[in-house]
């Protein structure tokens, strides 16, 4: 069973090879929050609640796995194993680098 350390520590290995995107990502993961802040040069992770464009909701285990290629991004959202509500475009980037 992954926890929030497995997942921010990921998410911090892969978000130090992008760019700064311009949006904030927030991540509720089994009701704990991780921000994505991509308006920073590097993209910062960090756990706590803030403002963001777009919410991402998962279970800490499917966000896992779509992390660690155990399931494609796009078919997470298209069974919904993964819901967001806020700006869609700012779901590109995050795309782009699980």
């Amino acid at each position: 069973m992954a926890t929030i350390d497995d997942v921010v520590d990921l998410l911090r290995a892969k978000s130090a090879h992008v760019a700064a995107f311009g949006k904030t990502i927030k991540l509720v993961l089994d009701d704990q929050v991780v921000m994505v802040n991509g308006c920073k040069n590097p993209v910062t992770i960090d756990l706590g609640d803030a403002e963001a464009d777009i919410t991402v909701t998962a279970t800490l285990d499917d966000f896992h796995k779509v992390l660690t290629k155990k399931i494609n991004p796009q078919l997470a959202l298209m069974t919904r194993k993964l819901t967001t509500q806020g700006d869609m475009l700012a779901l590109v980037p995050l795309i782009k680098f699980l």
